[in-house]
């Protein structure tokens, strides 16, 4: 693995945000879809190719109401 101090910040990071009107029932099912999505990227079979730049990355999303 490479040291990410060999490379820019930028070229390792992605960013994603949304601003949606959910019910509870239906940010219940988005939270389902992004728990599949990022277990469905941890289960993919990782190509033998011997890319000297893969490095293991940390996802994180969280869901909130933006008002109380």
């Amino acid at each position: 693995m490479v040291p990410l101090g060999n490379v820019r910040a930028s070229r390792w990071s992605s960013w994603s945000g949304s601003r949606s009107a959910l019910t509870p029932a239906e940010l219940v099912e988005f939270g389902n879809e992004i728990d599949e999505l990022m277990l469905r990227w941890r289960r993919r079979e990782i190509p033998d190719d011997g890319a000297p730049d893969r490095l293991e990355v940390l996802a994180f999303a969280r869901a909130f109401p933006s008002q109380p």
